[in-house]
């Protein structure tokens, strides 16, 4: 059986069209507002406001929200979640690095968040404390 000349010439036309589309890009989207201006500077500037995500250890998920602001030399602010009476202050949070310590008021005393960014708008890291255990993620809103 002969293959029809037409025939192979469309298929090595479809070969070479499914060929010639440029690889996607994998440079990611520009960062704005306060992402933008710490990867210029090379810092991590935890202030604005964050969308916050709690995994208990009991496999309870907590959602809620924190909003900092410059304060010294360091952030200040408040940490409001799905549940709580009232939001709770942020008294102090500071960046080093990529690691990142926050230190939280809670009814039940201090809570002490330790983590790492991972990127200009992600962190990770634990809350400790009496009655506020959970791994927490922040991502920037």
């Amino acid at each position: 059986m002969r293959i029809p000349y037409f025939a192979v010439r469309l298929a090595a036309l479809a070969l070479v069209a499914a060929c010639s589309h440029p690889a996607p890009s994998t440079t990611p989207a520009p960062q704005t507002g306060a992402a933008a201006q710490a990867a210029a500077s090379g810092t991590y500037d935890l202030g604005g406001d964050w969308t916050v995500q709690i995994n208990r250890p009991n496999g309870d998920m907590v959602n809620g929200s924190l909003s900092l602001v410059p304060a010294g030399d360091g952030w200040t602010g408040n940490l409001s979640l799905d549940g709580a009476n009232r939001p709770y202050h942020v008294r102090s949070a500071r960046v080093q690095g990529n690691h990142v310590v926050m230190t939280v008021e809670t009814p039940d005393g201090d809570a002490r968040i330790e983590g790492t960014m991972r990127s200009f708008t992600q962190f990770e890291g634990l809350m400790s404390g009496r009655n506020n255990d959970g791994r927490l993620f922040l991502s920037r809103r």
